[in-house]
């Protein structure tokens, strides 16, 4: 069934695929201008690929972010003497994979 209704979609018209990969690197590096505070190394991969189809109106897409799921961080900020010293730092998302059906018109 699925297979009859692809063809009928892409009768007579190719569909575009659109394949995207990703790829970073950041070492440790300092984050504040007396050197104290520093973001930790990152490595990440995303990657995603979708299919138009011929009316371009609809567009099926998978992807995933951060597929290694490597801890990020999201906002690194120095804490004063009275609270202790040292940082206060919030983390970003792990691993997320999904899919998405977009419709332009």
């Amino acid at each position: 069934m699925r297979h009859a209704v692809c063809n009928r979609l892409l009768r007579g018209r190719a569909a575009r695929p659109r394949r995207t990969t990703g790829v970073g690197y950041r070492s440790r590096a300092p984050y504040t201008d007396s050197n104290s505070t520093f973001l930790a190394p990152i490595r990440n991969l995303t990657a995603s690929t979708s299919l138009t189809f011929p009316d371009g109106h609809w567009t099926v897409s998978v992807y995933g972010k951060n597929l290694l799921d490597t801890v990020t961080d999201g906002v690194v900020a120095p804490l004063r003497a009275q609270l202790g010293g040292g940082a206060f730092r919030t983390l970003n998302e792990g691993r997320v994979i999904g899919g998405e059906i977009r419709f332009a018109y």
